[in-house]
């Protein structure tokens, strides 16, 4: 499958990243986790990258298997760092 649409936010405070972090450890990444990278798990590939001094930060699944549609994707990686930004206290500021 192609890769599905590159995810990016601001407001990225190193609060919201290490939650980010952390989500991403418990689910096969990398451990430490660096500010940039990629990794796959059954048949997934996340890449990623965050710049701290502009708190900017992007995440995409460039790989998956074809039964998973990039929305149902999307939604999750969405859905878990919009948690991220509730759980530190952080608006949520995603943009195209």
């Amino acid at each position: 499958m192609s890769a599905c649409a590159q995810l990016n936010y601001n407001n990225v405070t190193p609060a919201v990243w290490s939650c980010v972090s952390q989500l991403a450890i418990n689910h096969g990444g990398p451990n430490p986790f660096p500010n940039s990278g990629s990794f796959s798990k059954s048949g997934f590939t996340f890449a990623w990258s965050y710049d701290p001094g502009s708190q900017t930060a992007w995440v995409q699944c460039t790989d998956s298997p074809w039964i998973v549609p990039c929305s149902s994707i999307n939604s999750a990686l969405q859905s878990n760092i919009d948690g991220c930004y509730q759980s530190s206290g952080v608006t949520v500021e995603a943009f195209a």
